[in-house]
Protein backbone atom coordinates (compact mmCIF):
# COMPACT_ATOMS: atom_id res chain seq x y z
CA UNK A 1 0.00 0.00 0.00
CA UNK A 2 1.48 3.36 -1.42
CA UNK A 3 0.74 6.51 0.90
CA UNK A 4 -0.63 9.45 -1.25
CA UNK A 5 -0.48 12.60 0.76
CA UNK A 6 -0.47 14.02 3.81
CA UNK A 7 -3.85 15.64 3.83
CA UNK A 8 -2.39 17.96 6.45
CA UNK A 9 0.61 19.25 4.57
CA UNK A 10 -1.86 19.98 0.91
CA UNK A 11 -4.64 21.34 3.58
CA UNK A 12 -2.24 24.25 4.24
CA UNK A 13 -0.89 24.37 1.04
CA UNK A 14 -4.69 25.58 -0.13
CA UNK A 15 -5.40 27.39 2.84
CA UNK A 16 -8.52 25.36 3.46
CA UNK A 17 -9.46 23.91 7.24
CA UNK A 18 -9.28 19.89 7.35
CA UNK A 19 -8.31 16.85 9.54
CA UNK A 20 -5.13 15.85 10.44
CA UNK A 21 -5.11 12.39 8.00
CA UNK A 22 -3.56 10.64 5.53
CA UNK A 23 -5.00 8.89 2.68
CA UNK A 24 -3.51 5.98 1.24
CA UNK A 25 -3.52 4.46 -2.52
CA UNK A 26 -3.33 0.77 -3.15
CA UNK A 27 -3.28 1.44 -7.24
CA UNK A 28 -1.86 4.59 -7.62
CA UNK A 29 1.02 5.19 -10.00
CA UNK A 30 4.78 7.07 -8.64
CA UNK A 31 4.01 9.23 -11.28
CA UNK A 32 0.80 10.74 -9.70
CA UNK A 33 2.49 10.42 -6.59
CA UNK A 34 5.23 12.79 -7.95
CA UNK A 35 3.05 14.95 -9.75
CA UNK A 36 0.88 15.44 -6.44
CA UNK A 37 4.60 16.25 -4.50
CA UNK A 38 5.36 18.56 -6.84
CA UNK A 39 1.76 20.60 -7.30
CA UNK A 40 1.82 24.03 -5.05
CA UNK A 41 -1.63 25.66 -6.15
CA UNK A 42 -4.66 24.68 -7.48
CA UNK A 43 -3.96 25.62 -10.80
CA UNK A 44 -1.58 23.44 -10.47
CA UNK A 45 -3.93 20.65 -9.38
CA UNK A 46 -7.02 21.31 -11.59
CA UNK A 47 -4.04 21.00 -14.38
CA UNK A 48 -3.44 17.28 -13.74
CA UNK A 49 -6.75 16.76 -13.47
CA UNK A 50 -7.39 17.66 -16.82
CA UNK A 51 -4.28 15.56 -18.30
CA UNK A 52 -6.50 12.25 -16.71
CA UNK A 53 -9.22 13.51 -18.33
CA UNK A 54 -7.72 13.89 -21.30
CA UNK A 55 -6.12 10.75 -20.98
CA UNK A 56 -9.12 8.56 -20.36
CA UNK A 57 -10.97 10.25 -23.20
CA UNK A 58 -8.08 9.20 -25.69
CA UNK A 59 -7.57 5.62 -24.24
CA UNK A 60 -11.70 4.90 -24.42
CA UNK A 61 -11.76 6.20 -28.02
CA UNK A 62 -8.77 4.03 -28.81
CA UNK A 63 -10.05 0.65 -26.57
CA UNK A 64 -13.80 1.76 -28.83
CA UNK A 65 -11.72 1.37 -32.22
CA UNK A 66 -10.31 -2.35 -31.12
CA UNK A 67 -13.77 -3.39 -29.99
CA UNK A 68 -15.33 -2.10 -33.69
CA UNK A 69 -12.31 -4.37 -35.28
CA UNK A 70 -13.23 -7.02 -32.87
CA UNK A 71 -16.79 -6.95 -33.67
CA UNK A 72 -16.58 -7.28 -37.48
CA UNK A 73 -14.17 -11.02 -36.47
CA UNK A 74 -17.16 -11.52 -35.16
CA UNK A 75 -19.28 -11.23 -38.46
CA UNK A 76 -16.56 -13.19 -40.52
CA UNK A 77 -17.15 -15.83 -38.01
CA UNK A 78 -20.42 -16.09 -38.42
CA UNK A 79 -19.93 -17.68 -42.06
CA UNK A 80 -16.77 -19.45 -41.36
CA UNK A 81 -15.41 -22.31 -39.36
CA UNK A 82 -12.23 -20.85 -39.11
CA UNK A 83 -10.88 -17.18 -39.44
CA UNK A 84 -7.81 -17.42 -42.69
CA UNK A 85 -4.06 -16.68 -40.98
CA UNK A 86 -4.16 -13.46 -42.09
CA UNK A 87 -6.89 -12.24 -40.41
CA UNK A 88 -5.62 -14.26 -37.21
CA UNK A 89 -2.76 -12.54 -36.99
CA UNK A 90 -4.60 -9.10 -37.13
CA UNK A 91 -6.93 -10.43 -34.59
CA UNK A 92 -3.92 -11.01 -32.63
CA UNK A 93 -2.57 -7.37 -33.36
CA UNK A 94 -5.63 -6.10 -31.40
CA UNK A 95 -5.59 -8.41 -28.61
CA UNK A 96 -2.27 -7.55 -27.79
CA UNK A 97 -3.09 -3.89 -28.52
CA UNK A 98 -6.54 -4.36 -26.07
CA UNK A 99 -4.47 -6.20 -23.18
CA UNK A 100 -2.33 -2.47 -23.10
CA UNK A 101 -4.99 -0.44 -23.22
CA UNK A 102 -6.32 -2.30 -20.61
CA UNK A 103 -3.22 -1.63 -18.21
CA UNK A 104 -3.27 1.37 -19.18
CA UNK A 105 -6.73 2.40 -17.95
CA UNK A 106 -5.91 -0.03 -14.59
CA UNK A 107 -3.26 2.46 -13.76
CA UNK A 108 -5.47 5.55 -14.78
CA UNK A 109 -8.14 4.20 -12.42
CA UNK A 110 -5.57 3.42 -9.50
CA UNK A 111 -4.14 7.49 -9.98
CA UNK A 112 -8.40 8.64 -10.31
CA UNK A 113 -9.35 6.81 -7.30
CA UNK A 114 -6.42 8.14 -5.37
CA UNK A 115 -7.17 11.19 -6.30
CA UNK A 116 -11.17 10.69 -5.29
CA UNK A 117 -10.16 9.73 -2.08
CA UNK A 118 -7.86 12.80 -1.56
CA UNK A 119 -10.56 14.71 -2.54
CA UNK A 120 -12.91 13.48 0.11
CA UNK A 121 -10.55 13.96 2.48
CA UNK A 122 -9.79 17.74 1.02
CA UNK A 123 -13.19 18.94 1.11
CA UNK A 124 -15.95 17.24 2.93
CA UNK A 125 -17.69 19.87 3.50
CA UNK A 126 -18.34 20.47 -0.32
CA UNK A 127 -22.40 19.69 -1.17
CA UNK A 128 -20.95 16.77 -3.17
CA UNK A 129 -19.71 14.97 0.22
CA UNK A 130 -22.88 16.13 2.17
CA UNK A 131 -22.86 13.17 4.14
CA UNK A 132 -18.86 13.96 5.40
CA UNK A 133 -20.12 17.40 6.38
CA UNK A 134 -18.42 17.93 9.50
CA UNK A 135 -17.06 14.52 10.04
CA UNK A 136 -14.75 13.15 11.61
CA UNK A 137 -11.48 11.51 10.66
CA UNK A 138 -12.57 8.25 11.31
CA UNK A 139 -15.59 8.45 9.56
CA UNK A 140 -13.41 10.45 6.46
CA UNK A 141 -11.24 7.50 6.42
CA UNK A 142 -14.49 5.34 6.83
CA UNK A 143 -15.63 6.71 3.54
CA UNK A 144 -13.03 6.37 2.21
CA UNK A 145 -12.84 2.55 2.56
CA UNK A 146 -16.01 2.32 1.61
CA UNK A 147 -15.13 4.00 -1.66
CA UNK A 148 -12.08 2.04 -2.49
CA UNK A 149 -14.10 -0.66 -2.00
CA UNK A 150 -16.66 -0.28 -4.69
CA UNK A 151 -14.01 0.67 -7.41
CA UNK A 152 -12.41 -2.67 -6.61
CA UNK A 153 -15.19 -4.93 -6.98
CA UNK A 154 -15.56 -2.98 -10.88
CA UNK A 155 -11.99 -3.57 -10.86
CA UNK A 156 -12.61 -7.28 -10.21
CA UNK A 157 -15.54 -7.63 -12.94
CA UNK A 158 -13.50 -6.28 -15.58
CA UNK A 159 -10.24 -8.71 -14.31
CA UNK A 160 -13.22 -11.80 -14.52
CA UNK A 161 -13.51 -10.26 -18.45
CA UNK A 162 -9.42 -10.13 -19.01
CA UNK A 163 -9.13 -13.59 -17.96
CA UNK A 164 -11.86 -14.85 -20.24
CA UNK A 165 -10.10 -13.03 -22.90
CA UNK A 166 -6.91 -14.31 -22.78
CA UNK A 167 -7.44 -17.47 -20.53
CA UNK A 168 -5.09 -15.58 -17.51
CA UNK A 169 -5.31 -14.18 -14.22
CA UNK A 170 -4.69 -10.50 -13.87
CA UNK A 171 -1.32 -11.30 -12.20
CA UNK A 172 -0.27 -13.73 -15.36
CA UNK A 173 -1.29 -11.13 -17.32
CA UNK A 174 0.94 -8.32 -16.12
CA UNK A 175 3.41 -10.70 -16.10
CA UNK A 176 3.61 -11.95 -19.28
CA UNK A 177 3.28 -9.03 -21.08
CA UNK A 178 6.71 -7.72 -19.78
CA UNK A 179 8.23 -10.12 -22.08
CA UNK A 180 6.54 -9.46 -25.50
CA UNK A 181 7.71 -12.58 -27.40
CA UNK A 182 6.62 -14.85 -24.86
CA UNK A 183 2.93 -12.81 -25.05
CA UNK A 184 2.72 -13.14 -28.79
CA UNK A 185 3.62 -16.85 -28.62
CA UNK A 186 1.10 -17.39 -26.40
CA UNK A 187 -1.81 -15.77 -27.98
CA UNK A 188 -0.60 -17.94 -31.16
CA UNK A 189 -1.45 -20.92 -29.46
CA UNK A 190 -4.70 -19.19 -27.82
CA UNK A 191 -5.90 -18.17 -31.25
CA UNK A 192 -4.43 -21.83 -33.00
CA UNK A 193 -7.75 -23.64 -32.74
CA UNK A 194 -11.70 -22.08 -34.02
CA UNK A 195 -12.98 -22.61 -30.61
CA UNK A 196 -9.95 -20.92 -29.32
CA UNK A 197 -10.63 -17.84 -31.99
CA UNK A 198 -14.43 -17.98 -31.16
CA UNK A 199 -14.05 -17.50 -27.47
CA UNK A 200 -11.26 -15.01 -27.95
CA UNK A 201 -13.16 -12.56 -29.69
CA UNK A 202 -16.25 -12.72 -27.22
CA UNK A 203 -14.67 -12.28 -24.23
CA UNK A 204 -12.85 -9.70 -25.76
CA UNK A 205 -16.17 -8.03 -27.26
CA UNK A 206 -16.80 -8.45 -23.28
CA UNK A 207 -13.98 -6.69 -22.73
CA UNK A 208 -13.51 -3.60 -24.20
CA UNK A 209 -17.31 -2.83 -23.83
CA UNK A 210 -16.45 -2.81 -20.15
CA UNK A 211 -13.48 -1.02 -20.83
CA UNK A 212 -15.36 2.02 -22.51
CA UNK A 213 -18.29 1.81 -20.40
CA UNK A 214 -15.44 1.93 -17.19
CA UNK A 215 -14.04 5.20 -18.72
CA UNK A 216 -17.08 6.80 -19.10
CA UNK A 217 -17.57 6.29 -15.36
CA UNK A 218 -13.90 7.72 -14.75
CA UNK A 219 -14.75 10.94 -17.01
CA UNK A 220 -18.15 11.52 -14.84
CA UNK A 221 -16.33 11.06 -11.42
CA UNK A 222 -13.40 13.79 -12.00
CA UNK A 223 -16.10 15.76 -13.23
CA UNK A 224 -18.64 15.48 -10.59
CA UNK A 225 -16.40 14.62 -7.94
CA UNK A 226 -13.24 16.75 -8.53
CA UNK A 227 -13.42 19.25 -11.00
CA UNK A 228 -16.30 21.15 -9.33
CA UNK A 229 -14.16 21.35 -6.31
CA UNK A 230 -11.46 22.65 -8.15
CA UNK A 231 -13.40 25.62 -9.45
CA UNK A 232 -14.64 26.98 -5.83
CA UNK A 233 -10.78 26.34 -4.31
CA UNK A 234 -9.32 27.87 -7.32
CA UNK A 235 -11.71 31.19 -6.85
CA UNK A 236 -11.02 31.54 -3.25
CA UNK A 237 -7.40 30.97 -3.76
CA UNK A 238 -7.37 33.52 -6.71
CA UNK A 239 -9.32 35.87 -4.54
CA UNK A 240 -7.06 35.51 -1.74
CA UNK A 241 -3.77 36.40 -4.13
CA UNK A 242 -5.45 39.54 -4.84
CA UNK A 243 -5.76 40.40 -1.84
CA UNK A 244 -2.10 39.91 -0.57
CA UNK A 245 -1.04 41.96 -4.01
CA UNK A 246 -3.56 44.69 -2.60
CA UNK A 247 -1.81 44.60 0.81
CA UNK A 248 1.71 44.45 -1.23
CA UNK A 249 0.95 47.48 -3.49
CA UNK A 250 0.14 49.30 -0.15
CA UNK A 251 2.99 48.95 1.59
CA UNK A 252 5.11 49.71 -1.64
CA UNK A 253 3.23 53.01 -2.32
CA UNK A 254 3.55 54.26 1.30
CA UNK A 255 0.53 54.89 0.90
CA UNK A 256 0.06 54.01 5.62
CA UNK A 257 3.04 55.95 6.05
CA UNK A 258 1.71 59.20 3.64
CA UNK A 259 -1.70 59.25 5.55
CA UNK A 260 -2.03 62.02 7.47
CA UNK A 261 -3.94 61.65 10.94
CA UNK A 262 -6.83 63.62 13.01
CA UNK A 263 -5.70 65.37 15.67
CA UNK A 264 -6.82 63.81 18.82
CA UNK A 265 -10.45 64.95 19.73
CA UNK A 266 -9.50 64.90 23.23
Amino acid sequence: MKKLLSVLSLMCMFATPAHALTVSCVNCSNSLLQALDRATNMEQLSTLISEYHESVTQTAQQIRMVQQNIEQYANMLQNTAQLPANLVNELKGNLTRLANLSGNLKTLRGDIVGLGQVFNSLFPEQALFEELAGASPAQVEAANAQYQQQWDKWSATVDQASQATFQLSGHQLDDLQKDAGRFQSYLEELLSTPDGQQKAIMAGNQLSALQVQEARQLRELMATQVQSNLASQMKAEKESQMAQEAWRDTLKTNRIGSAKAKPDPF
